[in-house]
């Protein structure tokens, strides 16, 4: 990837190990790389979690309505291109779509925290 380097998470995690091991700290450390995050949201995934969540079957339709069966354009010198469908991820700016991505996402930080800590939510 252009304008990352290979080195950049070990000089992210650097200082907060330096704390760890001042203070003789333990625990677990978990580092995640959220570019591109909105687009790598999987319409099934986002469904089943809105499920579990107890969203209204209606409210998940209309949710994944607004935000996966649309089509965009283009412009490009002027004129627009055929239309693209969306098959998967938010929208970037949407107002929902932080509120979406934290749902979608809930259930690895529940994972997460189950292993860490070492019980089961």
């Amino acid at each position: 990837m252009s304008e990352r380097f290979i080195a950049d998470n070990g000089a992210t995690m650097r200082p907060i190990m330096s704390i760890v091991e001042r203070f003789k700290l333990s625990g677990i450390a978990l580092l995640l790389d959220q570019e591109k995050a909105y687009d790598r949201v999987h319409p099934q995934c986002l469904q089943a979690c809105l499920e579990r969540f107890g969203f209204l079957s209606y409210l998940i339709t209309c949710i994944l309505s607004l935000f996966l069966g649309t089509s965009h354009c283009i412009r490009v010198n002027g004129f627009p291109t055929a239309s693209i469908q969306q098959a998967r991820g938010l929208r970037q700016g949407d107002p929902l779509s932080p509120l979406l991505f934290k749902l979608a996402i809930e259930p690895f930080f529940a994972v997460y925290l189950a292993i860490a800590f070492n019980f089961w939510l």
